[in-house]
Formats: structure tokens, sequence, C-alpha cells
């Protein structure tokens, strides 16, 4: 089982793969179903093809953006899924 996250607000639908792939299809058919608004996806492969943490690393994620404010979503984003240094060392604190 791999595990990947959205997170939608007003603004932005935000859609993260600890494997750095592009959404399904079949995901942005639904949000453009909900909404119009930007989407926003993961491009960074944090996670190797052998690992089980995609888990884990979705909540860490989800965590951020839920205690961030609707302004500061996209940067907050951004950050955790494009920079592998930042990540490594989170993941470290975390013990993953």
């Amino acid at each position: 089982m791999h595990w990947c996250c959205l997170f939608i607000d007003s603004k932005q639908n935000y859609v993260f793969d600890p494997f750095g792939l592009p959404p399904d299809t079949r995901i942005i058919k639904q949000i453009r179903k909900r909404n119009k608004n930007r989407i926003m996806s993961s491009t960074l492969q944090e996670q190797g093809i052998d690992e089980s943490s995609c888990g884990q690393r979705c909540m860490v994620l989800l965590n951020k953006l839920f205690n961030a404010s609707e302004a500061d979503r996209p940067e907050v984003f951004y950050k955790h899924c494009t920079t592998k240094k930042d990540i490594n060392k989170l993941w470290k604190k975390l013990g993953l």
C-alpha cells in the first residue's frame, strides 16, 4: 500500500506523493468537480521505492498545512516538497 495526501483550502489544492510522482488523472478530475483552484503537487522524491514511511511523511505535511495560515500554505508546501536537505533533517529528528 502507498499513501499520498490531498489538502484543500479555499484558494489551492495540495497533492503530495512521497515518491514525487504527479497526481493521478482520476484525482485531478475529482478535484476539478469540486473547485477550479490551482493544484500544487510535489516533485521531489523524498522516499525510496523500498521504504515504507509514506504514511508518516503525509501526516507530517498535513500537520504543517493545518497549522499554517492560508496565506503561508503555498510556501510551506513548496519548502516541504522541494528541499531535500530540510526533509532529511526532519526525518532524522523524527527517527525515521
